[in-house]
């Protein structure tokens, strides 16, 4: 294979692989098609009459799929060159929508759509090398007259072709965003299309955008219009396309262009228009003499609006009103103030100043509002903020959202900021500082507000549920105390008759630190009204201390008449350890928490008490020897203790044997004659040999007396020795001597060849550390006379020299 053609394969396979990753990103199978595909032959997934088939980049025909499909999604099939055989095996069925997405379509045949006439939705989205001419040639063979919606998304289409657009008499939804096209100009005219979606394209220029024809519209039913995301504006130029026959469009998108100031008379003849989206623009100036007749709402949010709001009123006629607008938003600007003198605008309904830079708001800033419902003040930026006692006098205001604002409610004047707002049904107050602030101390913030239906208070560091404020306000429907420091839900006795009169509806007491709800919490499931109750994502303990709360919910995840939200997959056991990460409902307290018969608790008393008692008396009677030892060894030391004179302790610690001999009783034949004549007779040493030494007395003190009155310790090494556990003791002791003495104590006299198989580590080190003779029954042997030789070295003269 040349360079070439391997290049080209690798590259093939990477984008193969690279589409097949965007795939797997994208479906997620199990979590919206069920565990396996449950029709057709391949990866498909059928649920009420809609298949989702996933082709994984291999697949390039569409399997057999049940009858009762109307919806077909195919997404990730290898369709690179589309034709009517990949559809072969679902021309029988009425198949009225079609969404191929993600496909790697680049061309299609003429006939591709041909065996699919019931079509009403053609979705073709998300190709990056479709060939546009293919395209509509294949779209030409549609039953034309049944389409109603016609979507393709991001396919870098450069031009469209409205004369074909034209033959779909009944088209009212055209999606073609996420493309390449920089102009809609044509003479073709569409006259049922009600939505046109040209968000994320590339339409700069006043020519690229034609909606009129010698005065007429091209799209006179056009209702919803999208031009987000594109260039308009560009350089710092004013919209100046001609809009007038747009006499039916409700809803025109601009937002995320290049706006820098607005003419709002320019939309003047817009007679239905009710929305206007100009929001993420550059916008630093709104001006303008006329606003369309019928305009509802203008979303300026995230621009460039600095210091105060835009007179929106300055230019306009004396006495000139406009009583329709109703919404405004000036969210995510650089707003420093907030006054503003809009008088022109008397039906306005909401207002949104969230996150601007508001360090202060002045009295009587919105009471000019008559007619004002929804006021937004959330997450202003300064963290020192002042607000007039009567910043908020508003007597229509409903709604007030004051969230994120960092808002002292210690301060006296902060106290009695709501003492003007006797119509205020809802109150957010989230994320502000109540930092020991008492219960009482906010039902005196709260006082005024005899109205008050929806209360939210999250993240404030309650670490009490207010059940005061529940009693006190006797109209509130919701009360939302999410994200808290609140362990345990208690109301005292106390109130339970007064809870059973309120009207709350739902309590939300959700992602805190409640580990127990006790029986202390019973009123709440005596609340009538109680309709929903959340406390999800705590930190429950499923012990004991919750058996009255588990018992209390049924099958059906309700509390009392309240259901619990997202029961139960959201009540996570936090512990104990052994149930930490469990679900909550699977905690069974008639198990887990059954009283302990007393019989067997002394059964197994008794039962522990007996295995203890054997445990210690076989350790101790396996361990004897060792222990007998270590008493041995604290007597020793407690005698030494007593004598200080150095000249008095040889007294104590005489020494009577050259060598005391370890050795198995089996080889006692070798111990008494060969052994010991070399021993004693021919070299001169002393030996204490247990059978003919050992005096009469406890069998462990005996040996331990005779071994620290000998000046070495001779081990005769045997495959019967190795065995022996009491020669293994007597040599941990000569080990443990050689410590203590800080010399080496202990001579090994290996009598045979030793079988290495079964002995431990242990001894194939001792064996290879300490000093070693070996013995030979050959008196005359080069082994025999090295024998005599090492042990005259190690053992030194005998104590009958030394003596003399």
């Amino acid at each position: 294979m040349n360079s070439g053609k391997a290049f080209m394969y690798i590259t093939v396979v990477s984008t193969a692989v690279g589409i097949l990753s965007a795939c797997d990103e994208m479906v997620d199978r199990k979590q919206y098609f069920g565990y396996k595909p449950n029709c057709g032959e391949h990866q498909c997934f059928c649920v009420d009459g809609t298949a989702h088939c996933i082709g994984d980049m291999i697949m390039k025909i569409i399997p057999r799929l049940v009858r009762n499909i109307s919806v077909l999604h195919a997404e990730c099939y290898d369709f690179s060159q589309l034709n009517n055989e990949s559809f072969k095996n679902i021309q029988e069925l009425n198949l009225e929508m079609l969404h191929l997405r993600r496909n790697d379509i680049q061309t299609l045949s003429e006939e591709t759509f041909e065996g699919l006439q019931h079509l009403s939705v053609v979705d073709i989205s998300e190709n990056e090398k479709l060939n546009n001419e293919t395209l509509f040639k294949a779209l030409r063979h549609l039953n034309r007259s049944n389409i109603v919606t016609l979507s393709l998304r991001e396919n870098k289409i450069e031009f469209i072709n409205f004369t074909l657009l034209e033959e779909f008499p009944n088209l009212q939804n055209l999606v073609l965003e996420g493309n390449w096209i920089n102009s809609i100009s044509s003479p073709n005219v569409m006259k049922h299309l009600s939505v046109l979606k040209m968000t994320w394209n590339q339409l700069r220029k006043k020519n690229s955008l034609q909606f009129c024809l010698q005065g007429r519209s091209r799209f006179p039913k056009l209702k919803r219009l999208y031009l987000g995301r594109n260039v308009l504006g560009r350089n710092g130029k004013t919209l100046q396309w001609e809009w007038t026959c747009l006499d039916t469009l409700e809803y025109l998108d601009l937002s995320n262009n290049t706006l820098i100031e607005v003419n709002v008379t320019f939309f003047k003849n817009l007679t239905s228009l009710r929305y206007l989206n100009l929001a993420a623009n550059w916008i630093g100036k709104v001006y303008g003499l006329v606003y369309p007749p019928r305009l509802e709402e203008i979303d300026f949010s995230d621009n460039h609006l600095t210091r105060h709001p835009p007179n929106l009123c300055q230019h306009v006629r004396k006495h000139a009103t406009f009583p329709t607008i109703k919404r405004l938003n000036f969210g995510r600007n650089y707003l420093q103030t907030l006054g503003t003198r809009w008088n022109c605008l008397p039906g306005i309904e909401t207002l949104d100043f969230s996150r601007n830079d508001v360090s202060s708001i002045r009295k009587h800033t919105f009471s000019n509002f008559k007619n004002l419902k929804n006021l937004y003040l959330s997450n202003m930026i300064s963290r020192s903020k002042t607000f007039d006692l009567e910043a908020f006098r508003s007597a229509s205001l409903q709604n007030l959202d004051l969230r994120f604002n960092w808002i002292d409610f210690h301060e006296p004047q902060n106290q009695r900021m709501f003492g003007f707002n006797p119509n205020l049904t809802r109150l957010d107050v989230s994320y502000n500082n109540f930092s020991a602030v008492s219960i009482e101390s906010i039902k005196y913030i709260l006082s005024p507000l005899t109205k008050l239906e929806e209360l939210v208070m999250q993240g404030i560091r309650l670490k009490t549920f207010p059940v005061e404020v529940l009693v006190s306000f006797t109209q509130l429907k919701v009360l939302n105390i999410d994200n808290n420091l609140i362990h345990t839900i208690e109301i005292p006795a106390a109130f339970t008759e007064e809870l059973k009169n309120i009207q709350i509806q739902n309590i939300s007491v959700a992602r805190g630190l409640i580990n127990t709800v006790t029986e202390n919490a019973y009123p709440l499931s005596l609340i009538n009204s109680l309709k929903y109750l959340n406390i999800q994502d705590n930190q429950f303990d499923c012990g004991c201390n919750m058996e009255w709360f588990r018992d209390n919910i049924n099958v059906s995840g309700y509390f009392g008449s309240a259901q619990l939200l997202n029961w139960p997959e959201n009540y996570v056991c936090s512990t104990p350890t052994s149930l930490e990460g469990h679900l909550f409902v699977d905690f069974r307290p008639e198990i887990d928490c059954r009283p302990i018969n007393p019989f067997f608790v002394a059964l197994i008393a008794i039962g522990t008490s007996l295995v203890v008692f054997l445990a210690t008396a076989s350790l101790i009677y396996w361990n004897r020897w060792y222990l007998k030892y270590l008493w041995y060894k604290w007597n020793k030391r407690k005698r030494s203790a007593h004598y200080r004179d150095p000249e008095l302790q040889p007294i104590l610690d005489q020494t009577q044997f050259d060598g005391y001999v370890v050795s198995n009783c089996n080889d006692n034949d070798f111990i008494h004659h060969p052994f010991r004549k070399m021993m004693e007779e021919k070299l001169g040493y002393k030996l204490h040999i247990w059978e003919r030494d050992a005096k009469s007395g406890a069998l462990v003190d005996v040996m331990l007396d005779a071994m620290y009155a000998s000046k070495q310790i001779v081990v005769v090494v045997s495959n019967n020795l190795i065995s022996d556990g009491w020669c293994k003791f007597q040599l941990d002791v000569a080990i443990d001597m050689s410590i203590e003495f800080g010399r080496n104590c202990l001579l090994l006299v290996v009598l045979e060849d030793v079988d290495f198989r079964p002995i431990s580590k242990a001894w194939c080190v001792l064996l290879t550390k300490k000093p070693t003779a070996y013995w030979s029954d050959d008196k005359d042997s080069i082994r025999y006379k090295l024998c005599e030789e090492n042990v005259k070295t190690h053992l030194g003269l005998p104590l009958s020299q030394i003596n003399a």
